[in-house]
C-alpha cells in the first residue's frame, strides 16, 4: 500500500509541473502566433502568460504580457510596446445589473 500511495502522490506532483510549468511554456509560442494572426506588425513580438497560475487549465490565463519591438500600426510607425493585461474578476464582469448605469 505505501508503494502506491507514493505512486499517486509522485503522479499528482508530475500533474502540477506538467499544469503550471510546462503549459505556460507551450502556450508562448501558440499565443505569439495568434497575435500576429490578428494583425500585430511587429519585428520583434512575444507573448507570454505566468508561470504557475492555475487558471490556464480552464483556459484563462491572469496575467498576459505582449512585448513587441519596432510596431508598424499604419500610418504611424510606434517605437515598441511592453503591456501586461491582467484579468480580474468584478460584478460589472459578471454582469451584475445592480451595478449598471
Amino acid at each position: 500500500m505505501g508503494g502506491f500511495l507514493r505512486f499517486v502522490v509522485w503522479f499528482a506532483v508530475l500533474l502540477a509541473v506538467l499544469a503550471l510549468v510546462v503549459l505556460p511554456l507551450i502556450a508562448t509560442p501558440i499565443l505569439t502566433q495568434m497575435v500576429r494572426d490578428m494583425g500585430l506588425r511587429s519585428e520583434t513580438l512575444r507573448v507570454s502568460v505566468d508561470l504557475f497560475d492555475p487558471s490556464l487549465l480552464v483556459g484563462r490565463a491572469r496575467n498576459l504580457h505582449i512585448v513587441a519591438g519596432n510596431v508598424d500600426m499604419s500610418p504611424a510607425g510606434v517605437g515598441s510596446i511592453d503591456s501586461r493585461l491582467a484579468m480580474f474578476r468584478s460584478s460589472i464582469a459578471r454582469g451584475d445589473p445592480s451595478t449598471a448605469s
